[in-house]
């Protein structure tokens, strides 16, 4: 399933491990134990045995709201940018301040390694337990203000459920 929003922004459903892009986003949280769907899909799609301990001290190693590449075969291939995304818990911590961060670190990181075709999860949604039409627009937001530095973006939807969402979410703009 897709919907095109505009001509350089796509929603689609599906395992962002396996969209035709030259990288994709990810995120996680170090207190999501067990990890999220999309976090879980990310380290069964990687190569890499060590691919979990090292997203484990990367994670240790950044704040809220930051990004950081790395390669699901650990050699540099199949390229994901990581980011530390905050939970929801009512906007008493900022949250959304963090989540629009997480979506700004990892576009700039896109950008600087001349990624032109993404492929961005609708960060905050799930077991991160944002409201789901305010993180879809946060993350719209962000990525319409870097769209024109790239060839094309699709937002994925990973369950059918937060596809329907995403696409009323995008024809209510």
């Amino acid at each position: 399933m897709h919907y095109d929003h505009a001509d350089q922004i796509r929603l689609i459903q599906g395992d962002i491990t396996k969209i035709e892009c030259d990288c994709f986003l990810a995120s996680t949280n170090i207190h999501l134990n067990p990890p999220g769907s999309l976090d879980q899909a990310v380290r069964n799609a990687a190569s890499d045995p060590d691919f979990a301990e090292k997203l484990h001290q990367q994670v240790l190693r950044h704040k809220r709201g930051k990004a950081w590449l790395m390669s699901l075969d650990g050699k540099g291939a199949r390229p994901v940018i990581y980011t530390h995304t905050p939970r929801w818990d009512a906007g008493l911590w900022n949250e959304d301040r963090y989540l629009r961060r997480c979506y700004r670190n990892a576009l700039r990181i896109a950008s600087d390694q001349g990624f032109k075709r993404l492929a961005i999860p609708l960060f905050g949604t799930g077991k991160h337990e944002y409201p789901d039409h305010r993180a879809i627009r946060l993350g719209y937001i962000e990525i319409k203000k870097q769209v024109k530095k790239f060839e094309q973006i699709q937002m994925v939807a990973h369950t059918k459920d937060m596809y329907a969402i995403a696409k009323d979410f995008f024809e209510s703009l």
